[in-house]
């Protein structure tokens, strides 16, 4: 039984674009990042220096890697009793070397899925994946949506489309037992205060 009155104001909520979600959003079928963009006039600066360590604004997906007398290789998807994951810092560490480890079915990837050696995505993850841009989906729904984005330019930087401004469901919000994010500005400020030492 959800509540019968809410403080939300449907009339002032906005979904972002299309393009906003490709810049600031990966998916995967665990796992959904939602991190802001270098861009000063679509996101606020930094709190953290999250970028100084992921570089690439994205954590990068869990490979297993073994030690072999060939040196460093990664094992076949096929044989999950075998998997050990490595940390992340060795994942950053290895960097784009990690490519020249995979096995050879998996080279046939621009990109490399965050659900790779995940035992239920993989023999999925080549229809998962946007041909143009290589970024991986955690759906077929999500990739039909985002292939939109190559065909239009952006509207704004801010990721919200002035034309069409979609209105949320509040029904939807109320039945919905998962939190419901609004506004992520808002939902990522901290409630405490920062002090200058």
């Amino acid at each position: 039984n959800g509540p019968t009155a809410s403080e939300i104001n449907s009339h002032e909520m906005l979904t972002c674009t299309k393009q906003w979600f490709a810049k600031h959003v990966r998916t995967s079928q665990y796992f959904t990042q939602v991190v802001k963009c270098l861009d000063p006039n679509c996101c606020s600066a930094p709190r953290s220096c999250l970028f100084q360590v992921i570089p690439s604004r994205f954590i990068p997906p869990p490979i297993p890697i073994s030690q072999s007398i060939q040196g460093l290789k990664c094992p076949e998807q096929s044989s999950v009793s075998t998997h050990n994951f490595s940390s992340l810092f060795v994942n950053l560490a290895l960097g784009t070397t990690i490519l020249t480890l995979l096995p050879r079915p998996t080279t046939a990837f621009k990109a490399i899925s965050y659900d790779l050696y995940c035992p239920s995505i993989i023999s999925k993850l080549s229809e998962r994946i946007c041909e143009t841009c290589s970024i991986y989906f955690a759906s077929k729904v999500l990739l039909k949506q985002h292939i939109h984005v190559h065909g239009r330019a952006e509207h704004d930087n801010a990721g919200l489309d002035e034309e069409n401004k979609e209105q949320a469901d509040p029904a939807l919000l109320q039945t919905n037992r998962a939190i419901s994010i609004i506004s992520i500005e808002e939902h990522f400020n901290h409630p405490w205060e920062e002090i200058t030492i």
